[in-house]
């Protein structure tokens, strides 16, 4: 009887799954990545930004996008990434902070900003189980429906135009 810390990982990672359950995935992960490109263009657009600077904006998003989700998927060491398939993107929860500080201080303070919370999730991470105690599921839920239904109609609008 194998235990959950004797499952062969190569035998998990190397199953072919039927095309059933690899279509409902691969749509997750496209719709995840059309939600990620559409961050820099609600920023770039309410700041102002030229086509040619949303558009350097959303490269910029694809290949950060693209280096995490290698990162997760293979990991580096021991603690770092799940080694699971998971679609790394960037984030609506931040848009009303990044077009404030975009619109008052421009793109390098935006930057900066972006920076130095990254880091401080980081540093975060590592004390992560023990801050998620105090945010039952019912509320995260809860809070992340309220986001996406709050954002749509603006995301919308502006994909729309485009």
């Amino acid at each position: 009887m194998k235990t959950k810390s004797s499952i062969d990982v190569n035998a998990v990672f190397n199953e072919k799954l039927p095309l059933v359950k690899l279509l409902p995935l691969g749509l997750q992960h496209l719709l995840t990545m059309v939600g990620s490109f559409m961050v820099p263009v609600i920023v770039g657009s309410s700041i102002g930004l030229d086509a040619k600077t949303i558009a350097y904006l959303v490269s910029a998003i694809l290949l950060s996008s693209g280096l995490a989700i290698l990162i997760q998927v293979f990991g580096i060491g021991k603690g770092i990434g799940s080694r699971l398939p998971f679609v790394m993107g960037s984030s609506f929860i931040t848009l009303g902070p990044m077009i404030i500080i975009g619109k008052q201080y421009g793109l390098p303070t935006l930057f900066g900003s972006i920076i130095a919370s990254g880091i401080i999730i980081v540093l975060l991470s590592f004390f992560f189980d023990k801050i998620l105690l105090l945010f039952p599921k019912v509320v995260t839920g809860t809070f992340i429906t309220i986001m996406g239904i709050t954002l749509a109609p603006t995301a919308f609008k502006i994909f729309c135009r485009w």
